[in-house]
């Protein structure tokens, strides 16, 4: 595997609930014109956790996904629409990717692999 995002949600000081995330800046690849989101191969505990890319424009969409791994191996896919229009924002542009560990207090293991845009 690529990743391992481990460790343990702890309980929040307010009525929400805690989580724990972890954040990946990348660029888009030149010459990918016809990009229409992110897939990744997930594999862990089950738990809820949820992906989200976050564009550099605040006024496009950050687009996100819900989803519960278990101990096989899984494809994951995340749309981002603003993807398939020209030119949304320049090249070079830095977005985030963003894994997040939510729900109750425990412990949270969540194994990436092979991420690659579709």
């Amino acid at each position: 595997h690529a990743l391992r995002f481990k460790g343990r949600v702890e309980s929040a000081t307010t009525f929400e609930r805690g989580f724990v995330a972890a954040r990946y800046p990348f660029t888009l690849p030149a010459g990918a014109p016809d990009l229409r989101g992110i897939q990744l191969e997930v594999r862990g505990l089950s738990r809820l956790f949820q992906v989200t890319i976050t564009p550099p424009d605040s006024a496009l969409p950050a687009p996100s996904l819900n989803f519960v791994p278990d101990s096989e191996w899984q494809s994951v896919r995340l749309p981002a629409a603003w993807l398939t229009t020209p030119n949304p924002f320049p090249r070079k542009s830095t977005l985030v990717l963003e894994l997040r560990a939510g729900g109750p207090p425990g412990i949270f293991e969540l194994d990436v692999d092979e991420i690659r845009f579709y």
